[in-house]
């Protein structure tokens, strides 16, 4: 069951409408309607393509609503080694897939992330950022698999009992 469901053209007004429609609805929920007691731990993630990657929206994010976000990160130049990557199981949909996949904090514009990627045959590497320092780095692979969901992770839950809810964005 979706936590909401914002229909409209998202191409480069993803910002926009997560920040002006998204949020201002989440906002009426328990699940962004106080602040943590913990300040480190995010409220909720939101799961996204690249066409909302702007690294002083992150920052906004977090520090207006504590949101942590997962994406893929845009204009990746550099190569890892492979001898970093090493062979994970990760479940897609009702399929098991073997996946190389390296995991690095950096740090872009003075704000800490988690990168993520996976090498794939042709030696091309993915790349998946996120600030959510709770959740297991590999999970956010799988969680970038399906293109075109925007996914809404709550945090008022402990980790055993939490669902993950989609929010389709058109």
């Amino acid at each position: 069951m979706p936590v909401m469901v914002s229909t409209g053209e998202l191409n480069e007004k993803l910002q926009d409408a997560i920040e002006h429609q998204i949020i201002p609805q989440l906002q009426q929920t328990r699940l962004l309607s106080k602040l943590q007691s913990e300040q480190s731990l995010p409220r909720l993630t939101l799961v996204f393509d690249r066409k909302a990657y702007d690294i002083p929206f992150f920052t906004r994010l977090w520090k207006n609503h504590q949101i942590a976000i997962i994406t893929y990160r845009k204009n990746v130049k550099d190569t890892w080694d492979e001898n970093g990557f090493t062979s994970h199981d990760v479940v897609v949909g009702s399929n098991t897939i073997t996946m190389q996949l390296c995991e690095k904090e950096i740090i872009l514009n003075r704000d800490t992330f988690t990168e993520v990627r996976r090498l794939i045959q042709n030696k091309h590497q993915t790349s998946v950022l996120t600030n959510n320092k709770q959740i297991n780095p590999f999970l956010i692979v799988n969680l970038r698999q399906a293109p075109g969901r925007q996914v809404i992770l709550p945090h008022d839950r402990p980790a055993a009992n939490r669902t993950l809810a989609t929010a389709h964005l058109q």
